[in-house]
């Protein structure tokens, strides 16, 4: 549920900081990284600032890949 809430925020924005989906998800920020990670993994999100992204902070820009293929 709360994966879908994410990418949902993607209709409005294609690229949104780790800030404002907290802000519009209120999401415990550990448990928003947890999701964030999978949905990395699972290549339908990506970091545009970073490789790693293990090192996201709140001002870390995420955005949909257009690469995903499921």
């Amino acid at each position: 549920m709360y994966q879908m809430m994410i990418l949902l925020l993607f209709n409005n924005s294609l690229e949104l900081t780790i800030e404002k989906i907290y802000d519009q998800t209120q999401i415990e920020f550990d448990l928003l990284l947890q999701i964030l990670n999978s949905l990395f993994r699972s290549k339908i999100l990506i970091s545009t600032q970073s490789i790693d992204q293990t090192n996201l902070d709140m001002n870390s820009t995420i955005k949909l890949s257009n690469n995903f293929i499921r």
